[in-house]
């Protein structure tokens, strides 16, 4: 039995064929556009760092994944541009089915109202993180991320792989990606 798991991961599809070290075509491996939710938080200067499954998708190994996660930094003026970039990506959210629409239809400042925000863009599906455990905090991580250039002008600001570890080991055992920790535990020398 799976307890609350306050880091939602997406589901896990190895791929075949596909070896680290080997350059991937990760568009052909999702399927959803990815770049286009980047590109826009990044255009409307949100500031983030992406998380998650696709942080390890991009940045470690090959595997998909089937939605975005993004942490943001939790200020006004950040949530204000991030809802603005959301509006921008035609986003649907709600707390339940009664009230799932158009966050262009909820007034200023919705994002306010939890820390954790499952939403479907017409590029694909997002989580927007306002915190994570075992991230104390968005500056502190943000002075040890790295970044991906997507090779079309577009750099990501990703998780540290210790930052990513962390996150993995504040879980629950039956929450972990044991894959993930034993790779990252590898890769940094664990």
């Amino acid at each position: 039995m799976v307890k609350d798991c306050n880091l939602i991961e997406a589901q896990v599809l190895p791929l075949q064929n596909c070896s680290f070290g080997v350059h991937v075509n990760h568009d052909s491996l999702l399927p959803f556009k990815y770049r286009d939710i980047l590109r826009t938080l990044l255009d409307f200067e949100v500031k983030f760092l992406l998380i998650g499954g696709m942080n390890f998708f991009l940045a470690h190994q090959p595997i998909s994944t089937q939605d975005i996660d993004v942490l943001i930094e939790d200020s006004a003026e950040n949530r204000q541009r991030c809802e603005l970039a959301l509006i921008a990506m035609e986003a649907e959210w709600g707390k339940g089915d009664s009230d799932w629409g158009p966050v262009s239809e909820k007034a200023s400042g919705w994002l306010n109202q939890q820390f954790v925000y499952c939403l479907l863009t017409k590029f694909g599906p997002l989580d927007i993180f306002r915190s994570v455990k075992g991230v104390n905090s968005f500056q502190e991580a943000s002075k040890r991320s790295g970044s991906k250039d997507l090779e079309d002008g577009v750099i990501v600001p990703l998780l540290s792989a210790n930052d990513l570890l962390e996150c993995q080991l504040v879980l629950p055992v039956e929450c972990q990606r044991l894959d993930r920790v034993a790779y990252l535990k590898r890769l940094l020398g664990q």
